[in-house]
């Protein structure tokens, strides 16, 4: 079963809303599950690797997490992944591997991306100044992209 989520940013000017869905192009607006789950913090970027992992990052530097997005009342978990700025990007290849990026040109990575704030590690980029979105497919690559047309490329599996 594949799952689908997806943020309001764009969508809406209320904030902190997550959908979820396990058929989104044929279920109508009746298979989308609708959850509260950031206050009023925009929900910036979403991964999910299985419908048992779903992370998403905020404007003030949270990780949000569930492992049933698709429950009927799923519980999501925030806890703050970096103090300095807003995570703008995140990418989870595996339940043991997530990457998020900020605002400013730092990168926190967890290996229990559900688990509490000194779960996640803060480093900083060697040359995306202005970091906007990444994708990293498995523990050895992560490639990360910024505003400025930079793209910094990391082989490291820590």
């Amino acid at each position: 079963t594949e799952i689908y989520t997806l943020s309001l940013h764009d969508a809406l000017p209320i904030c902190g809303f997550a959908l979820a869905s396990t058929a989104p192009g044929g279920g109508g607006a009746g298979s989308w599950i609708v959850t509260k789950v950031d206050g009023s913090v925009n929900l910036a970027s979403i991964s999910c690797v299985t419908a048992a992992l779903c992370v998403a990052v905020d404007d003030n530097g949270n990780a949000v997490s569930t492992t049933n997005p698709t429950g009927l009342t799923p519980h999501w978990s925030v806890v703050r992944a970096d103090s300095s700025a807003s995570l703008v990007g995140v990418s989870c290849w595996a339940q043991s591997g997530c990457v998020a990026v900020d605002s400013t040109g730092d990168v926190a990575s967890s290996t229990e991306p559900t688990g509490p704030s000194d779960s996640w590690v803060l480093s900083s980029l060697a040359g995306a100044p202005n970091p906007n979105g990444l994708s990293c497919p498995g523990a050895g690559l992560c490639v990360v992209v910024d505003g400025d047309g930079t793209i910094e490329t990391s082989t490291s599996s820590g």
